[in-house]
């Protein structure tokens, strides 16, 4: 059994740590992670109004969080459309927790009024598995990202 529910401010340390374990495996990991900033942005979430962004935990009989997704609603700059964005999505690697997360992600997109949701992968070592995750349930490549630095 997994059990979700809307983080709480005494979650910051745990969300701290599925974030310092995305980052670390991210092709985002050159940027530097900052403890203070990532708590302020988790925090952020917690506190913020849940029909513009929130951030849930999985939790599974034990009471072990297995999980945690993130969820923000932007505007679209070509149309009226509202867009779901995932900026956090931590599991344990268990395919039910992955599909319990992702579902969650999508019915709060859906209740907050979002024409699209935008979810992805930026690990650099299992893309293509979490790529069959999303085309199976039913998303499709969007864009391609690039990044160049200029503080170095």
């Amino acid at each position: 059994m997994i059990n979700i529910r809307l983080a709480q401010e005494e979650d910051i340390e745990v969300i701290l740590e599925a974030s310092r374990d995305i980052h670390s495996k991210a092709s985002f990991s050159q940027v530097p992670f900052d403890e203070d900033t990532v708590a302020a942005v988790i925090f952020s979430f917690i506190d913020g109004p849940v029909n513009e962004r929130m951030i849930v935990i999985a939790e599974n009989e034990n009471n072990e969080v297995v999980g945690v997704i993130a969820g923000t609603l932007l505007p679209s700059f070509y149309s009226t459309s509202r867009i779901a964005a995932e900026p956090l999505f931590w599991s344990n690697g268990s395919p039910k927790v992955f599909k319990a997360l992702t579902e969650c992600f999508e019915n709060w997109a859906k209740e907050v009024g979002a024409d699209f949701a935008i979810i992805g992968s930026h690990s650099q070592y299992t893309p293509e598995r979490w790529s069959k995750f999303y085309k199976k349930f039913g998303y499709k490549p969007y864009e391609n990202t690039f990044m160049k630095e200029f503080n170095k």
